[in-house]
């Protein structure tokens, strides 16, 4: 005789969900990241929530966007003129500063007059730099830039 087992009953279970159910998005299908729905590879926007795929070129742009906002900007460095001086003070060069001790301004300043020639700019280059030697200082360097006529200028290379 059979025996009258009873299987215990299971409680009641809630449907599957979506992302159980849809198969593996396979070679050219994407999910959805909305409702987790298979998109065609080629398509952009879900036919069934209707949201609409970003494209990988505006993803690109939007990260080097954030990148470029994250690094500083050169304009942003001011240039001490002191540093300079010090450095060119060191090698010979004749600098001289005269100081109101009581206020602590500057009464007159005068430099050597082969510095003085070179008529230094101490500012980050412009784009379209005109003539000119501008002075720009990193953080254990001073470096000089001007543009080829200045230079040929400078080295007394000019045809």
């Amino acid at each position: 005789m059979p025996s009258k087992t009873r299987t215990p009953s299971l409680p009641p279970t809630l449907p599957p969900t979506p992302a159980a159910t849809s198969a593996s998005a396979g070679k050219g299908k994407k999910h959805c990241p909305s409702c987790d729905g298979i998109i065609a590879a080629r398509s952009s926007t879900c036919p069934l929530c209707s949201y609409v795929i970003p494209p990988k070129a505006a993803k690109a742009e939007a990260e080097a966007a954030a990148r470029k906002a994250a690094t500083p900007q050169v304009n942003e460095v001011k240039i001490d003129a002191n540093a300079l001086i010090k450095v060119l003070a060191a090698r010979g060069f004749k600098f001289m500063r005269l100081r109101n001790e009581l206020t602590g301004e500057i009464v007159r300043e005068e430099s050597d007059p082969k510095i003085d020639g070179l008529h230094l700019k101490y500012a980050p280059i412009p784009t379209n730099a005109p003539n000119g030697i501008y002075v720009i200082q990193t953080s254990n360097q001073i470096q000089f830039a001007m543009n080829l006529d200045t230079f040929l200028e400078v080295a007394k290379l000019k045809p």
